[in-house]
Protein backbone atom coordinates (compact mmCIF):
# COMPACT_ATOMS: atom_id res chain seq x y z
CA UNK A 1 0.00 0.00 0.00
CA UNK A 2 1.20 3.51 -0.86
CA UNK A 3 0.57 6.33 1.58
CA UNK A 4 -0.76 9.82 0.89
CA UNK A 5 1.68 12.70 0.71
CA UNK A 6 1.00 16.14 2.16
CA UNK A 7 2.50 18.08 -0.71
CA UNK A 8 2.51 15.96 -3.90
CA UNK A 9 4.72 17.19 -6.69
CA UNK A 10 2.49 15.78 -9.42
CA UNK A 11 -1.28 15.46 -9.69
CA UNK A 12 -2.21 12.88 -12.31
CA UNK A 13 -5.76 13.61 -13.51
CA UNK A 14 -7.57 10.78 -15.28
CA UNK A 15 -11.01 11.60 -16.78
CA UNK A 16 -13.01 8.39 -17.15
CA UNK A 17 -15.99 7.48 -19.30
CA UNK A 18 -16.90 4.07 -20.71
CA UNK A 19 -13.33 2.74 -20.80
CA UNK A 20 -13.71 -0.26 -18.51
CA UNK A 21 -11.62 -2.40 -20.86
CA UNK A 22 -8.57 -0.13 -20.52
CA UNK A 23 -8.98 1.47 -17.12
CA UNK A 24 -7.01 -0.93 -14.91
CA UNK A 25 -4.02 -0.78 -17.23
CA UNK A 26 -4.17 3.02 -17.17
CA UNK A 27 -4.50 3.40 -13.39
CA UNK A 28 -1.83 0.76 -12.76
CA UNK A 29 0.61 2.83 -14.83
CA UNK A 30 -0.04 5.79 -12.52
CA UNK A 31 0.08 3.80 -9.28
CA UNK A 32 3.34 2.06 -10.22
CA UNK A 33 5.36 5.23 -10.80
CA UNK A 34 8.92 4.89 -9.55
CA UNK A 35 8.56 8.42 -8.14
CA UNK A 36 5.90 8.17 -5.43
CA UNK A 37 5.34 11.81 -4.41
CA UNK A 38 2.16 12.01 -6.45
CA UNK A 39 -1.59 12.05 -6.16
CA UNK A 40 -3.93 10.36 -8.63
CA UNK A 41 -7.34 11.84 -9.33
CA UNK A 42 -9.88 9.54 -10.96
CA UNK A 43 -12.82 11.50 -12.35
CA UNK A 44 -15.76 9.20 -13.09
CA UNK A 45 -17.75 11.25 -15.59
CA UNK A 46 -21.01 9.35 -15.07
CA UNK A 47 -19.62 6.26 -16.78
CA UNK A 48 -22.39 3.68 -17.50
CA UNK A 49 -20.10 0.61 -17.22
CA UNK A 50 -18.09 -0.76 -14.28
CA UNK A 51 -15.63 2.15 -14.24
CA UNK A 52 -17.13 3.75 -11.10
CA UNK A 53 -16.72 0.46 -9.20
CA UNK A 54 -13.15 0.04 -10.44
CA UNK A 55 -12.30 3.59 -9.33
CA UNK A 56 -13.53 2.90 -5.80
CA UNK A 57 -11.60 -0.38 -5.68
CA UNK A 58 -8.36 1.41 -6.47
CA UNK A 59 -9.06 4.17 -3.95
CA UNK A 60 -9.45 1.54 -1.24
CA UNK A 61 -6.02 0.11 -2.10
CA UNK A 62 -3.96 3.29 -2.56
CA UNK A 63 -4.42 6.33 -0.34
CA UNK A 64 -2.85 8.59 -2.93
CA UNK A 65 -5.99 8.14 -5.04
CA UNK A 66 -8.92 10.55 -4.98
CA UNK A 67 -12.17 9.67 -6.75
CA UNK A 68 -14.72 12.10 -8.10
CA UNK A 69 -18.11 10.69 -9.16
CA UNK A 70 -20.08 13.20 -11.22
CA UNK A 71 -22.83 13.33 -13.82
CA UNK A 72 -21.69 13.10 -17.41
CA UNK A 73 -20.38 16.42 -18.69
CA UNK A 74 -17.74 15.42 -21.22
CA UNK A 75 -13.96 15.25 -21.25
CA UNK A 76 -13.39 18.96 -20.62
CA UNK A 77 -15.78 19.06 -17.69
CA UNK A 78 -14.10 16.00 -16.15
CA UNK A 79 -10.63 17.51 -16.51
CA UNK A 80 -11.84 20.75 -14.93
CA UNK A 81 -13.34 18.80 -12.01
CA UNK A 82 -9.98 17.10 -11.46
CA UNK A 83 -8.06 20.38 -11.57
CA UNK A 84 -10.31 21.93 -8.94
CA UNK A 85 -9.33 19.41 -6.29
CA UNK A 86 -5.71 18.87 -7.34
CA UNK A 87 -3.02 19.72 -4.79
CA UNK A 88 0.17 18.90 -6.70
CA UNK A 89 2.65 21.49 -7.85
CA UNK A 90 2.30 20.20 -11.41
CA UNK A 91 -0.60 18.60 -13.26
CA UNK A 92 -0.39 15.69 -15.68
CA UNK A 93 -3.41 14.77 -17.80
CA UNK A 94 -3.76 11.07 -18.58
CA UNK A 95 -6.56 9.73 -20.78
CA UNK A 96 -8.11 6.56 -19.40
CA UNK A 97 -7.23 4.43 -22.44
CA UNK A 98 -3.55 5.48 -22.40
CA UNK A 99 -0.67 4.85 -19.98
CA UNK A 100 2.35 6.56 -18.45
CA UNK A 101 5.77 4.97 -18.51
CA UNK A 102 6.80 3.72 -15.07
CA UNK A 103 9.59 6.30 -14.74
CA UNK A 104 7.59 9.22 -16.16
CA UNK A 105 7.36 11.27 -12.96
CA UNK A 106 10.93 10.42 -11.97
CA UNK A 107 12.20 11.64 -15.34
CA UNK A 108 10.06 14.80 -15.17
CA UNK A 109 11.06 15.61 -11.58
CA UNK A 110 14.24 17.47 -12.50
CA UNK A 111 12.35 19.69 -14.96
CA UNK A 112 9.69 20.51 -12.37
CA UNK A 113 12.51 21.95 -10.28
CA UNK A 114 12.98 24.70 -12.89
CA UNK A 115 9.66 26.19 -11.82
CA UNK A 116 8.61 26.77 -15.44
CA UNK A 117 4.93 27.16 -16.23
CA UNK A 118 5.04 24.24 -18.68
CA UNK A 119 7.10 21.11 -19.22
CA UNK A 120 6.96 19.78 -22.79
CA UNK A 121 7.70 16.15 -23.55
CA UNK A 122 6.88 13.41 -25.99
CA UNK A 123 5.06 10.15 -26.37
CA UNK A 124 5.26 6.73 -27.92
CA UNK A 125 2.51 5.98 -30.41
CA UNK A 126 2.38 2.74 -32.35
CA UNK A 127 5.77 1.79 -30.95
CA UNK A 128 7.47 4.93 -32.29
CA UNK A 129 8.88 7.82 -30.25
CA UNK A 130 7.46 11.18 -31.19
CA UNK A 131 7.50 14.74 -29.96
CA UNK A 132 5.09 15.87 -32.68
CA UNK A 133 7.33 18.86 -33.06
CA UNK A 134 10.25 19.29 -35.45
CA UNK A 135 10.79 22.93 -34.46
CA UNK A 136 12.26 22.21 -31.03
CA UNK A 137 15.35 20.04 -31.09
CA UNK A 138 17.32 20.93 -27.98
CA UNK A 139 16.30 20.42 -24.36
CA UNK A 140 16.23 23.66 -22.44
CA UNK A 141 14.16 26.58 -21.19
CA UNK A 142 12.35 28.75 -23.73
CA UNK A 143 10.24 31.85 -23.69
CA UNK A 144 6.73 30.46 -24.21
CA UNK A 145 5.95 32.65 -27.22
CA UNK A 146 9.27 31.88 -28.83
CA UNK A 147 8.53 28.18 -28.33
CA UNK A 148 5.14 28.70 -29.97
CA UNK A 149 6.72 30.57 -32.87
CA UNK A 150 9.32 27.86 -33.48
CA UNK A 151 6.61 25.22 -33.38
CA UNK A 152 4.33 27.05 -35.80
CA UNK A 153 7.30 27.64 -38.10
CA UNK A 154 7.91 23.90 -38.21
CA UNK A 155 4.24 23.35 -39.07
CA UNK A 156 3.89 20.83 -36.28
CA UNK A 157 2.74 22.58 -33.13
CA UNK A 158 1.37 19.75 -30.94
CA UNK A 159 -1.92 20.61 -29.23
CA UNK A 160 -2.57 17.41 -27.25
CA UNK A 161 -2.71 18.44 -23.58
CA UNK A 162 -1.12 15.18 -22.43
CA UNK A 163 2.16 16.15 -24.09
CA UNK A 164 2.62 18.88 -21.48
CA UNK A 165 2.89 19.08 -17.70
CA UNK A 166 1.38 22.22 -16.15
CA UNK A 167 2.34 24.24 -13.09
CA UNK A 168 -0.90 24.23 -11.13
CA UNK A 169 -0.47 27.67 -9.55
CA UNK A 170 -0.02 29.09 -13.06
CA UNK A 171 -3.29 27.52 -14.26
CA UNK A 172 -5.10 28.83 -11.19
CA UNK A 173 -3.64 32.34 -11.44
CA UNK A 174 -4.52 32.66 -15.12
CA UNK A 175 -7.93 30.98 -14.62
CA UNK A 176 -7.18 28.46 -17.35
CA UNK A 177 -9.81 25.76 -17.71
CA UNK A 178 -11.11 23.67 -20.59
CA UNK A 179 -14.07 24.80 -22.67
CA UNK A 180 -16.84 22.32 -21.96
CA UNK A 181 -19.17 20.61 -24.42
CA UNK A 182 -16.93 20.56 -27.50
CA UNK A 183 -14.64 18.27 -29.43
CA UNK A 184 -11.13 19.64 -30.11
CA UNK A 185 -10.93 21.05 -26.60
CA UNK A 186 -7.15 20.59 -26.70
CA UNK A 187 -6.92 22.77 -29.81
CA UNK A 188 -8.68 25.55 -27.90
CA UNK A 189 -6.90 25.11 -24.56
CA UNK A 190 -3.23 24.70 -25.53
CA UNK A 191 -2.76 27.99 -27.44
CA UNK A 192 -4.36 29.94 -24.58
CA UNK A 193 -2.00 28.26 -22.16
CA UNK A 194 1.11 29.08 -24.18
CA UNK A 195 0.06 32.69 -24.72
CA UNK A 196 -0.50 33.06 -20.96
CA UNK A 197 2.78 31.37 -19.93
CA UNK A 198 6.20 32.89 -19.37
CA UNK A 199 8.61 29.96 -19.58
CA UNK A 200 8.40 26.44 -20.96
CA UNK A 201 11.06 23.77 -20.57
CA UNK A 202 11.46 21.22 -23.35
CA UNK A 203 12.46 18.06 -21.52
CA UNK A 204 13.16 15.67 -24.36
CA UNK A 205 11.46 13.01 -22.21
CA UNK A 206 9.02 10.55 -23.78
CA UNK A 207 6.75 9.89 -20.82
CA UNK A 208 3.37 9.09 -22.37
CA UNK A 209 2.12 6.00 -24.21
CA UNK A 210 -0.67 7.00 -26.59
CA UNK A 211 -3.10 4.36 -27.81
CA UNK A 212 -5.25 4.79 -30.92
CA UNK A 213 -8.39 2.72 -30.63
CA UNK A 214 -11.50 2.30 -32.72
CA UNK A 215 -14.50 4.02 -31.20
CA UNK A 216 -12.62 6.90 -29.61
CA UNK A 217 -14.35 10.28 -29.95
CA UNK A 218 -11.83 11.50 -32.52
CA UNK A 219 -12.20 8.48 -34.79
CA UNK A 220 -15.95 8.48 -35.44
CA UNK A 221 -17.22 8.07 -38.99
CA UNK A 222 -19.47 11.14 -39.02
CA UNK A 223 -17.20 14.14 -38.50
CA UNK A 224 -19.79 16.91 -38.70
CA UNK A 225 -19.78 17.58 -34.95
CA UNK A 226 -15.97 17.65 -35.05
CA UNK A 227 -16.06 20.07 -37.97
CA UNK A 228 -18.58 22.41 -36.33
CA UNK A 229 -16.62 22.50 -33.10
CA UNK A 230 -13.24 22.92 -34.76
CA UNK A 231 -14.55 25.78 -36.89
CA UNK A 232 -15.91 27.51 -33.79
CA UNK A 233 -12.59 26.96 -32.01
CA UNK A 234 -10.68 28.35 -34.99
CA UNK A 235 -12.85 31.45 -35.00
CA UNK A 236 -12.16 32.00 -31.30
CA UNK A 237 -8.44 31.50 -31.83
CA UNK A 238 -8.43 33.83 -34.82
CA UNK A 239 -9.76 36.57 -32.55
CA UNK A 240 -7.11 35.74 -29.95
CA UNK A 241 -4.27 35.62 -32.49
CA UNK A 242 -5.32 38.88 -34.15
CA UNK A 243 -4.40 40.71 -30.92
CA UNK A 244 -0.79 39.50 -30.93
CA UNK A 245 1.80 42.26 -31.21
CA UNK A 246 4.47 39.94 -32.62
CA UNK A 247 3.72 40.10 -36.36
CA UNK A 248 5.53 36.91 -37.27
CA UNK A 249 3.83 34.92 -34.54
CA UNK A 250 0.47 36.37 -35.56
CA UNK A 251 1.01 35.39 -39.20
CA UNK A 252 2.12 31.86 -38.35
CA UNK A 253 -0.64 31.33 -35.81
CA UNK A 254 -3.45 32.49 -38.07
CA UNK A 255 -2.08 30.42 -40.96
CA UNK A 256 -2.13 27.36 -38.71
CA UNK A 257 -5.91 27.68 -38.46
CA UNK A 258 -6.29 27.23 -42.22
CA UNK A 259 -4.01 24.19 -42.08
CA UNK A 260 -6.00 22.81 -39.14
CA UNK A 261 -9.36 23.00 -40.89
CA UNK A 262 -8.00 21.65 -44.17
CA UNK A 263 -6.58 18.67 -42.28
CA UNK A 264 -9.95 17.88 -40.70
CA UNK A 265 -11.66 18.40 -44.06
CA UNK A 266 -9.38 15.72 -45.48
CA UNK A 267 -9.65 13.24 -42.61
CA UNK A 268 -13.41 13.67 -42.22
CA UNK A 269 -14.30 13.67 -45.94
CA UNK A 270 -16.25 16.82 -45.25
CA UNK A 271 -17.04 17.40 -48.93
CA UNK A 272 -19.77 14.75 -48.60
CA UNK A 273 -21.79 16.89 -46.18
CA UNK A 274 -22.51 19.76 -48.53
CA UNK A 275 -21.77 23.49 -48.76
CA UNK A 276 -22.13 24.05 -45.02
CA UNK A 277 -18.69 22.49 -44.51
CA UNK A 278 -16.96 24.24 -47.43
CA UNK A 279 -15.28 27.18 -45.68
CA UNK A 280 -13.62 28.92 -48.62
CA UNK A 281 -13.74 32.43 -47.14
CA UNK A 282 -12.28 31.27 -43.84
CA UNK A 283 -9.44 29.42 -45.58
CA UNK A 284 -8.59 32.42 -47.77
CA UNK A 285 -8.62 34.89 -44.87
CA UNK A 286 -6.42 32.69 -42.68
CA UNK A 287 -3.88 31.61 -45.30
CA UNK A 288 -0.63 33.54 -44.74
CA UNK A 289 2.18 31.22 -45.91
CA UNK A 290 3.18 30.22 -49.42
CA UNK A 291 3.05 26.49 -48.73
CA UNK A 292 -0.45 26.83 -47.34
CA UNK A 293 -1.55 29.01 -50.26
CA UNK A 294 -1.03 26.17 -52.75
CA UNK A 295 -3.36 23.90 -50.81
CA UNK A 296 -5.85 26.68 -50.19
CA UNK A 297 -6.01 27.56 -53.89
CA UNK A 298 -6.83 24.01 -54.92
CA UNK A 299 -9.38 23.74 -52.11
CA UNK A 300 -11.11 26.92 -53.24
CA UNK A 301 -11.24 25.73 -56.85
CA UNK A 302 -12.71 22.35 -55.95
CA UNK A 303 -12.88 20.88 -52.43
CA UNK A 304 -13.58 17.42 -53.85
CA UNK A 305 -10.55 17.54 -56.17
CA UNK A 306 -8.48 18.84 -53.25
CA UNK A 307 -9.50 15.81 -51.22
CA UNK A 308 -8.74 13.37 -54.06
CA UNK A 309 -5.30 14.89 -54.79
CA UNK A 310 -4.38 14.78 -51.10
CA UNK A 311 -5.46 11.17 -50.84
CA UNK A 312 -3.37 10.20 -53.86
CA UNK A 313 -0.33 12.03 -52.46
CA UNK A 314 -0.66 10.30 -49.10
CA UNK A 315 -0.90 6.89 -50.73
CA UNK A 316 2.18 7.29 -52.93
Amino acid sequence: MSYPVKHPLFSIIIPIYNTEKYLRRCVDSACCQTYENIEIILVDDGSPDDCPKICDEYAALDERIKVVHKSNGGLSDARNAGMRIAEGEYVIFLDSDDTLFANACEELHQYAETGCDLIAGGCVSGGERSFFNSGITAAGIYDARKYLKLSFTSGRMPMAVWLYVYKRSFLVKKKLEFMSGIFHEDEEFTPRVFLSANLVVFSGVCFYNYSVREGSITRGQDMRKNADDLYAVCQRLRTLYSRLSDRKLKRLAIDSLAVKYLSLFQDGRLYQYGKEYIRRKFIVVCTRRIRTAAKASLYCISPKIYWIVNRICKNT
